[in-house]
């Protein structure tokens, strides 16, 4: 040991004796640790789950991305365009009336919401205003299907939810729904044109139905399971959802701080059964035909669907068709929102909070 320290010792005296100066004073003091949080009693390794792209709980196809720390997820990643048609640029190749009937694609589940949005487009462009009735047949027409998109949407929630008693009732209430909307008329959209009057044929009534919607959110408010399953799960905030762009029954449910997925549920069913109760138009105009004869320049259009807003923005220059045609769709608009959505919640509750939005992919690119 003394030849060790007498070795040390006479290294110390060359290194000082080389060095060419003092020593720098900032280092002479006291040396800074860092605690470090004690290790985990069981270290976990990630796991990658893939999610789709055909699964249930989205409108079309997409794939999600979980990157999992056990039961969290750490990380999302989306892959959508799976199911992109390429409907825009169709759209430019064809004739007024054409292009009208592709723009029913533009969600499948709501083509009376796409046509209306291209069709308030044009006239804008040619600057034509319908007739009052018409546009409360417009309106009315609009709301019922809103309503029978949400019915059949809440019917999938309750079943990701293992609600599948209270999915039942629900999926009997749609269907119901379903066959009163499609039984007028039975060309429903042929109508909605530029200018073009709404049909004489009266829309039936579904106040009844209203009244078995409203026992049936009355029920599901009270239940016990919905309540412990999908309260404070995906909340996102109304500053968000406002700083996105995002409105529709996600932002009024964050507006009524309920922004979780029982909070959207119950909103998105609330909204269908105001829908169901709106009353008819007291009259309607006999059926005109419509103005297919665009102007050059540009207009847009906008509809209220049960997702949100879309909206369309068509440019011409007389001829006959559209030069340019824009889409703004409300799930491409929630699609960037997902990866901080889910981060940090439990994998078994991923498909809930997913279905809770309420996504459409198609035309949805990547």
């Amino acid at each position: 040991h003394a030849c060790a320290a007498l070795t040390a010792d006479a290294v110390a005296a060359a290194w000082a004796a080389a060095s060419p100066g003092p020593v720098n004073e900032a280092f002479a003091g006291p040396l800074t640790t860092i605690d470090l949080p004690p290790p985990p009693e069981i270290a976990t390794e990630l796991a990658v789950l893939s999610l789709g792209p055909l699964q249930p709980f989205t409108a079309g196809p997409a794939r999600f991305w979980l990157i999992c720390d056990g039961e969290q997820i750490l990380e999302c990643r989306v892959e959508t365009g799976y199911a992109v048609r390429g409907l825009t640029t169709a759209m430019t190749a064809t004739s007024w009336e054409a292009a009208a009937q592709l723009a029913d694609q533009l969600d499948p589940l709501a083509p009376l919401a796409g046509r209306l949005a291209f069709v308030r487009a044009l006239e804008a462009l040619s600057g034509v205003s319908p007739a009052s009735g018409t546009l409360m047949t417009r309106e009315l027409a609009l709301a019922r299907e809103r309503a029978r998109n949400s019915l059949w949407w809440g019917t999938r929630c309750l079943r990701l939810l293992d609600q599948r008693p209270l999915a039942g009732q629900l999926a009997i209430l749609a269907r119901e729904v379903t066959m009163a909307t499609l039984s007028w008329p039975s060309a429903i959209l042929d109508w909605i044109a530029p200018g073009a009057s709404s049909p004489a044929d009266p829309m039936p009534p579904l106040a009844p139905l209203a009244q078995q919607l409203r026992a049936f959110i009355a029920h599901l408010r009270q239940d016990r399971w919905l309540k412990l399953r999908a309260v404070d799960i995906g909340s996102i905030t109304h500053e968000r959802l406002y700083a996105a762009g995002i409105g529709g029954f996600i932002m009024d449910a964050a507006m009524a701080d309920q922004g979780d997925v029982r909070g959207r549920v119950l909103t998105q069913l609330a909204a269908a059964q105001v829908a169901l109760e709106m009353p008819a138009p007291p009259s309607a105009s006999p059926h005109s035909l419509a103005n297919w004869h665009m102007p050059s320049g540009s207009g847009s259009g906008v509809a209220e669907g049960a997702r949100g807003r879309l909206n369309v923005v068509v440019t011409g220059t007389g001829g006959i068709g559209p030069t340019e045609v824009a889409v703004t769709l409300p799930s491409a608009a929630l699609v960037p929102l997902i990866p901080n959505l889910l981060r940090g919640q439990k994998v078994a509750d991923a498909a809930s909070i997913l279905a809770s939005l309420d996504l459409v992919m198609a035309e949805v690119g990547p």
